[in-house]
């Protein structure tokens, strides 16, 4: 919920606007993370499990395996859930590890996710509001 705070915050304080995304986070396009065992990792959570490594390293070569098209290709029209939610720009989808894992299969991310987008609307509007009154937005 933080980070919907926090694009809210941007917005009511700057007036950035709130980006819109079709992936949960940064594996999914573009993050990288060496091991020192040689290996190329796209998540955090997954460091250390050599099936999900998505490439390989030496001083001479970076050798890419198939398993990064499956993470840089997985995004909110994967799934069919996804697909047919109004909110799934705003979201992003599933964690790509949890739905390649099919970890965590209920529905209460989703079921959840309207519940702390209004929360977190609220409570940054709430705030924004305070600083107009008061020139003074607090944490």
């Amino acid at each position: 919920m933080t980070s919907l705070i926090n694009a809210f915050k941007s917005y009511f304080k700057n007036k950035n606007p709130y980006k819109l995304t079709s992936v949960s986070c940064n594996s999914q396009f573009g993050s990288f993370i060496f091991d020192p065992h040689g290996n190329i990792f796209s998540c955090m959570e997954i460091v250390g499990r050599k099936e999900h490594s998505i490439g390989n390293y030496t001083q001479k070569e970076i050798e890419w395996s198939a398993s990064k098209n499956k993470w840089f290709s997985h995004n909110i029209t994967k799934s069919t859930k996804c697909v047919k939610c109004k909110y799934a720009l705003l979201c992003g989808g599933k964690c790509a590890i949890k739905e390649f894992n099919k970890l965590n299969s209920s529905n209460n991310e989703c079921n959840s996710f309207p519940f702390l987008l209004n929360q977190a609307a609220n409570l940054s509007y709430n705030k924004y509001n305070q600083f107009i009154n008061t020139n003074n937005y607090e944490e």
